[in-house]
């Protein structure tokens, strides 16, 4: 059975385009393919049939219950969330850290048991166990959430490693999690960015300039890991970012 590492099939579709394809940037092999989200960072027998059936059932679904709210939202609209919607995005995020091959490598630096496990256990290990205990220990119940609409004529990428993050001038720190080529969740810090909040209804828009410095992080954050996928409908868009990198690299 062939397995998404990270990046679930679920929100990958949002990024194709009119033939139900998407050009997606290789990092490990420095290239662009063209191919469909049933086959983007996938690989044979990744996890395993429990594996795939637990994220489908306690991550994917409920997930997928709260998406098709978030991507209904248009230009001007404000968007209420239910505590459990809340807790299902917050689970599909928890889910992208426990997905992530860093955390493969953290939790094998702390598992006596590590050695003696096929592959595909691990796999199966870090993915499950992360996410359940990533939401026993609400490790991101110091943020809150709220929504960036795109308005501008530029789509938003979408890095297989699902987040990515910045920091402001004045100390906010935001993470960004793309959901389609038009939103993104925004997980913030509550102690600075209160106003923003989703309770209160707020959907936040951004225009050109701030989207090609968002897709720019988002590249950023995908090339520090040196393997996984920058996704679009526009390979035009991915292009220009690998070239823009190579331009500044050449000049250090």
């Amino acid at each position: 059975m062939k397995s998404h590492i990270q990046m679930p099939k679920l929100v990958l579709k949002h990024f194709v385009d009119s033939k139900g394809r998407s050009y997606a940037y290789d990092f490990a092999a420095n290239r662009i393919i063209y191919s469909t989200p049933t086959a983007i960072n996938t690989e044979i027998d990744y996890y395993s049939k429990e594996a795939e059936a637990y994220l489908s059932k306690n991550i994917e679904t409920p997930f997928g219950q709260v998406l098709s709210k978030l991507l209904s939202v248009k230009e001007g609209e404000t968007i209420n969330l239910s505590d459990a919607e809340e807790e299902y995005i917050r689970g599909y995020v928890y889910s992208l850290f426990s997905r992530d091959m860093q955390m493969l490598e953290d939790v094998k630096k702390y598992s006596r048991m590590w050695e003696f496990i096929d592959e595909q256990a691990k796999h199966d290990y870090s993915a499950i166990i992360g996410a359940i205990v990533a939401k026993e220990k609400k490790i991101l119940s110091g943020f809150e959430l709220t929504i960036l609409k795109n308005i501008s004529d530029i789509p938003f990428l979408l890095p297989t490693c699902g987040i990515y993050t910045y920091q402001m001038e004045n100390g906010e720190y935001f993470a960004i999690v793309p959901i389609s080529e038009d939103i993104a969740i925004v997980l913030f810090e509550k102690s600075r960015s209160y106003k923003y909040k989703i309770k209160d209804g707020i959907c936040l828009m951004v225009a050109q300039k701030k989207m090609e410095f968002l897709n720019n992080q988002a590249f950023l954050s995908q090339k520090q890991r040196g393997y996984g996928f920058l996704v679009s409908s526009n390979k035009n868009i991915l292009e220009a970012l690998i070239d823009n990198y190579k331009t500044m690299q050449n000049k250090q």
